[in-house]
This record gives structure tokens, sequence and C-alpha cells, in this order.
């Protein structure tokens, strides 16, 4: 009987004592809220010990102690050191973390999920440059050894919504907000590495880099990254090191294989490249003043056989103030600019460029660009405004072979206005269309029907003003004019060639023309021209020499030039009263004039003229005799 005591008794202790455990796991199981004072008291003495930083939490504690116990924390704030106390270092709304309370078999600490809501962080350094993240007490061990007690676990998944992070340096700052990203698998391990993985958009990123802890790196100590990025035809790797504050530095290589993938993700039509290449090292830091600095040193940008290299630099002052330095080089050509673009949109560059070959960077910018051929072009840019979108060209130097253009050059593209005052030693027709020539056939050029209607089309929107004198003009290889001035105005669609002078025959040229698509006017006048320089321009001799005047008034309508002329109706006149008709050559010419005269002065000398007219009138393309008369000295 007392054996049966004992059985029930011992039965009874073990249901109760199972009991009491399977509730105990039970209520430990459900998320304790924990809103008593002091507890969250208790849990904030403990992190300011930690942290050597005034911890407080507002909101209450949710703990649950479970397989994996977790704790969440609500209105956390944490205060910056006294040097700093104007501002708080951290803030957040809500952190949750979760993880096993025993290190794993290699003694390493695991952190399942790290989450933080509505978090502000704030990165600063004082007057005396001590970074308000260095978590050390100011007595005692030094800061780097205090640094290094604070041991980091492996944090598999960090989530941190609504990040607003303050980068203080100097007197500037600069604010960054995320709204949402999601790290993986971050582990800080013993020898200082880091790794972690995670995703931009559709992208994936793998990370693994050096790093002594965060602790150091909020600190000032450099964090060492690679990253690779791989995406079907696209590929993306960097390396170098980072500092939270102040400086960065990373060796960066993109490469794709057929552009065209890339082009439809982003809705862009590219040009159907093989293979693109581009590698840089990307260095930026924050100097003394505040001044963002960001460098590319050893640029190399290459599609297909094309390349590109140089660096760039440009620097963003405390006031909003851009600098610019850069130098690009392919084979055979050259770029450089230097500038500054201020923040109430003021724009003053230096640009220059020179080459043999302007036709092999097509591929680089995505459009057929002529074989121009042993060029230069520097001029200064500047734009008081870009917001009006205002430029003025000064100082303009362009050459081509011989050919060189200099002056000033305002635009406007808002309505679109150009004004020029140019000036050429040497322009020579010829040799500018010949480093334009391409071996290559193309098709640019509009037909000859159309040619009219698209020129009118795009004098519709233009007002230009143009002031063009040039020294020597070489409008045809067997003609030369000296000294010559152009001034013209588009306004309305309508050309208005206001002065044409120049010096051409030995004599003088001057003009004045319209162009509209309602009509075509020209007036041209010449005096005291060279009969010889102007019947014979190469050279060969003339059975007539002398001067002579020149008068066209001519008049037409159409949008080709075809049409042009067909209707080109008015008057030209040639009178001289110094001509001199040479027998030596007047067997020899065959010119119709010739014909007739010959018979005259067969075998005889040289005769000279007192008198000579010829005037035809011009009607729908056709010209006829109006006067024709040649009055000599002496009659034979």
């Amino acid at each position: 009987m007392a054996s049966l005591s004992v059985r029930l008794f011992r039965f009874f202790f073990f249901s109760l004592a199972f009991s009491v455990l399977l509730v105990a796991a039970l209520w430990l199981s459900l998320p304790m809220v924990l809103h008593t004072d002091w507890a969250k008291r208790q849990l904030g003495e403990l992190l300011s010990d930690t942290l050597h930083r005034p911890v407080e939490i507002g909101g209450p504690i949710e703990l649950s102690l479970t397989l994996e116990p977790s704790l969440r924390l609500s209105n956390v704030t944490v205060a910056n050191p006294e040097s700093l106390k104007d501002r708080e270092m951290l803030t957040a709304g809500s952190l949750f973390l979760s993880g096993p309370l025993l290190p794993n078999l290699w003694g390493e600490y695991e952190v399942t999920q790290f989450q933080a809501e509505k978090i502000s962080i704030d990165v600063a350094k004082d007057k005396q440059g001590r970074s308000n993240w260095s978590f050390s007490d100011t007595a005692g061990s030094s800061s780097r050894e205090r640094d290094a007690q604070l041991k980091l676990p492996i944090i598999r998944n960090l989530i941190i919504n609504d990040l607003n992070l303050l980068l203080q340096q100097g007197s500037g700052s600069k604010e960054i907000y995320l709204n949402s990203f999601v790290l993986k698998d971050i582990n800080l391990q013993d020898d200082g590495s880091l790794k972690s993985s995670f995703r931009v958009g559709e992208i994936p990123f793998t990370f693994d880099g050096g790093l002594s802890s965060v602790n150091r790196f909020l600190v000032g100590e450099p964090l060492h990254v690679q990253i690779d990025a791989k995406q079907d035809t696209l590929e993306l790797q960097a390396q170098g090191a980072l500092e939270l504050v102040g400086k960065a530095s990373l060796d960066v290589k993109l490469a794709a294989k057929e552009l065209t993938f890339v082009g439809e993700r982003f809705g862009v039509q590219l040009p159907p490249i093989k293979a693109l290449s581009f590698t840089t090292n990307l260095s930026a830091e924050i100097g003394k003043k505040g001044d963002r600095i960001v460098r590319l040193k050893d640029l190399e940008l290459s599609f297909d056989e094309s390349a590109v290299r140089g660096k760039v630099e440009g620097v963003l002052s405390q006031n909003g103030e851009l600098t610019f330095d850069g130098t690009l080089e392919s084979a055979s050509n050259r770029f450089s600019s230097q500038g500054t673009y201020s923040p109430k949109g003021a724009l003053i560059a230096e640009l220059e460029a020179s080459g043999g070959d302007l036709s092999e960077l097509s591929p680089i910018v995505f459009t057929s660009l002529p074989p121009l051929k042993d060029y230069r072009v520097s001029l200064h840019l500047n734009s008081p405004t870009l917001a009006e979108e205002n430029f003025k060209l000064t100082n303009t130097q362009l050459r081509l072979g011989e050919n060189d253009l200099n002056g000033e050059l305002s635009l406007s593209l808002s309505p679109l206005t150009v004004s020029a005052k140019l000036h050429s030693e040497k322009f020579d027709v010829d040799s500018i269309q010949s480093n334009f020539t391409s071996s290559e056939p193309k098709n640019l050029a509009p037909s000859e029907e159309n040619a009219g209607k698209i020129l009118y089309e795009s004098l519709n929107g233009l007002n230009a003003d143009l002031d063009l004198t040039v020294s020597n003009f070489f409008p045809s290889p067997s003609l030369t004019v000296r000294n010559a001035v152009l001034n013209a105005a588009i306004h309305s669609g309508k050309i208005v060639i206001s002065k044409i002078e120049g010096q051409a025959f030995g004599g003088e040229l001057n003009g004045k023309a319209s162009v509209q698509k309602s009509g075509v006017e020209l007036s041209f006048k010449g005096k005291e021209l060279d009969v010889q320089k102007a019947l014979s321009p190469n050279g060969e001799p003339s059975f007539v020499d002398g001067t002579f005047d020149l008068s066209l008034d001519l008049t037409s309508s159409g949008e080709s030039l075809e049409e042009i002329l067909k209707k080109l109706s008015g008057t030209a006149r040639l009178d001289s009263d110094n001509a001199r008709i040479k027998s030596s050559t007047l067997n020899t010419a065959a010119s119709g004039l010739a014909q007739i005269v010959r018979p005259i002065f067969q075998g005889s000398q040289d005769a000279e003229s007192e008198c000579m007219i010829f005037h035809f009138s011009i009607e729908n393309g056709v010209a006829a005799s109006e006067e024709q008369v040649v009055k000599f000295k002496e009659v034979f």
C-alpha cells in the first residue's frame, strides 16, 4: 500500500512538474511586452555602459524567449558625445533582433535577423577630428584598443526601412535617404573580412572585402571592398577602399556583350555593338574646406575596335560651384575641357578638340560622324544662365587643314538665335570638301527635290546674324577672292545678305541677295574686272584683255535648285572701255565671239576697243541678247 502511495505521489509530482514546464514553455514562447520604466531603464543603462553613450528607450520592450529568442525595442535614442550634443547620433522608431543565445561550434555569435524601422543616423567628427561613432571610453585603454573590444556577430539578414543618413564633414553636410534595402549574410570575421550579398532591382551583387570592424570603419578605417555583379551579357566589377566620411577609391570595370540587351532593358535603341568595355580608377574625397572632389583616372572606354582613354576631375565646393577638368584621347583625336558651373546656372568653360579622323568616334557617340581630317577646334564658352539657354563663344578658333575660322558666336536656344562675327585668313572650299571625303558610300544627303523644302522648314525657327570676313577665299581651285566680306541675317524664314564684298579678277565685287520661300533676289556688281583672269582663270592665253564692269540683277522662285534655275529672270550686262583684242591668240581661240571677229583681224595687229557692251535679258531660265556693241578706235 505504501509503495502504491509512493507511485501515485511520483506520478502526481512529475505530472505537475511537466504541466508547469509545459505552461512555462508556452508562456515563454509568447512575446512578453514590458511596459515598466524599470525594465526600460535597466536595459538602457546596459546599452549605455556598452556604447559609452546615453541610451533612452521610449517605447515598450517586447521579449520572446524561445529556441531563438528575439527582442524588439521602440523609440530608441542614442545620444552623441558632449562635443556634438546638439543632435542625436541615432534614433529609431523600431529595432528588432533575433538569434540564438549560444555561439556556434566556431565560437561565433549569429543574429538571424536585425531589422530597423524609421532610423536616422548622424555621422560626424568634432573639432578635434574624433568620430561620434567611436564608442571608446575616455579613460583607461586607448581608443583603438577599446574599439577592438566591440566584437560584432554574423548577421544573416539586415533589413532597414526608411533610413536617413546625415554625413557631416567640417562645415559641410550631405543627407542620404534610402527607402528600403536588404543585406544578407553579413559576416564580420576575426581576420577582418566582411562578406555580404544584396540586390539592386533584379541585379544580384556580392560584397567581399576587408574590415577590422564596423566601428573601425565608422571611426575612419578604410573599408576594402570587392563587388562582382552579372546579369545576362552585363558584368560589373569593382574593388578598392571606402571611408564613410572622407575618401573612396575604386577600380571599376564594366563589360557588356550585345549592347542591344541594355537598350531593350532601358527602352533605348542602341546600335548592335558586339563588345563594350569601361574601366577607370574612381576616387572621391572631401577636402579641408568641405569641397567634394571626384576623379576618374586611367579611364578607358572601348566599343568593338574603337577606344577612348583619359582622365576627368570634378570639384564641388561648399557654395555649390562645380569645377571640372578633363582630357580624353582616341587613336587619332584629343578632347580637353575645363571650367566652372555656378549654382545660379552660369557656365564658363574652355574647350579644345583636335585630331586626324573624327569618324573613328562614331561608334562611341552612337551616330555617324564625318571623316573630318586634320582639324582643331578651340573656344571659350560663357553662358550667364543655362536656364535661359544662352551661350556665348569667344576666342573661337577652328582649323581644318590650312583653313581657319576665328571670332565670336552668341547662341540662344529658345527661340533659336545665332549671332556671329568671324574672320578667316584662308578658306579653301575644295580642300574642305576633300577633308570630308569618305571611301564608304553614304546616302545621307536629302534628295534634290526635297533639299529646298528641308532648307526652308529649318529656317522657320531660326534667327541669325552673321558677320564674316575672309582674307583669302578660294571658292574654286581657279578663283581667289581677297578680303571677302559677308553680312547676312536670317529672320522669319528669310535670308537677307545685305553685303557681299571682295577683290577678284583684279577688281572689286559687291552685291546683295535675299532668299525666301516666296522668291529669290540677287543683285551683283563687279568693277574693273580683268578680262584675261575672268576668261582664262587657269592662265591660258586669251584673245581679249583689258578690264570690264559686270552687273547682274536676277529674280526667281521655287524650293529646289532645278526649279529656281528654270524660273530665273533678270538682266546681265558687261561693259568695257579699254578692251583689246589680240590677233596673236585669235586664231587659237574657240569662242563664238572669236569666230565672228577672226576674219576681220586675220593677220592684223591687236585692236583696241573704246566701247564694248554685251547686254542680255533672262526670262524663265532662257537668255536673250538685248544689245551687243563693239566699237574700235581704228577701223580695219
